[in-house]
């Protein structure tokens, strides 16, 4: 996959944070931004050679990582929405894109004229995926399967059918990192609590240790749509 050009750039928040900025540190600023975007993390050496000095207030707007490389915070996170953003509409369009809306809708319910006993077989369909039932985005298979603690399945897919579209995707987006965290299923939330309480908003809490949230790497979203929606990236 190509680099992507673009990234949602503040300008309200560049102008307050670099208030105090001279000119000179600004332009060191926005390049710096700019190197993390296209190349990733920044070796010390070229933030030196940038900034002139590890003491410039330009630096102190950038963390450094394992590996001493320095970066932004805030770039780091846009930069991961907007993958997201991309690789969700990019699978979608794979898959023939969200369904086109009726431009009616049908003066009456699927079940409407139909006996007490047929309107129980009828609302069964409707329940289980047949006739009058929204198209969701993401099948709750792809869930079920990635979370694989197999617990009140039909709670769980209701629960699901109930999410938005965007609730979904952020969902399916963080959990790769919830189930690295959480590799041994007794330390798994059930997938109904999970789901009710939107815990991929939360941070993960690994076993033994405290872990922000910081969502699927490229790698893991690749893999997880490439088997999951079946196409290749």
């Amino acid at each position: 996959m190509s680099k992507d050009p673009a990234v949602l750039f503040y300008t309200s928040d560049f102008l307050t944070g670099t208030a105090f900025f001279t000119d000179a540190e600004r332009g060191q600023y926005i390049r710096l931004l700019c190197e993390q975007h296209q190349n990733g993390h920044i070796p010390e050496n070229h933030m030196v050679s940038v900034c002139l000095s590890l003491g410039s207030p330009v630096i102190k707007k950038f963390v450094q990582d394992a590996d001493g490389n320095y970066y932004n915070e805030r770039m780091e996170q846009e930069i991961q929405k907007r993958r997201h953003f991309l690789d969700t509409r990019y699978f979608n369009g794979k898959k023939g894109g969200r369904p086109a809306k009726p431009n009616k809708k049908p003066n009456k319910k699927p079940t409407e004229n139909l006996s007490d006993n047929d309107n129980e077989i009828g609302n069964d369909i409707i329940e289980k995926g047949g006739m009058g039932e929204k198209e969701i985005n993401i099948p709750f298979d792809y869930f079920w399967s990635m979370y694989d603690k197999k617990i009140d399945r039909a709670k769980c897919e209701k629960k699901w059918q109930r999410l938005t579209d965007e609730e979904r995707e952020e969902c399916m987006y963080y959990l790769p990192a919830y189930i690295k965290a959480t590799p041994d299923i007794k330390f798994r939330r059930n997938p109904e609590t999970y789901l009710n309480n939107k815990s991929w908003q939360n941070e993960i809490v690994e076993h033994g240790a405290d872990k922000k949230n910081s969502g699927a790497t490229d790698a893991e979203l690749i893999e997880l749509f490439a088997t999951k929606y079946g196409v290749k990236p």
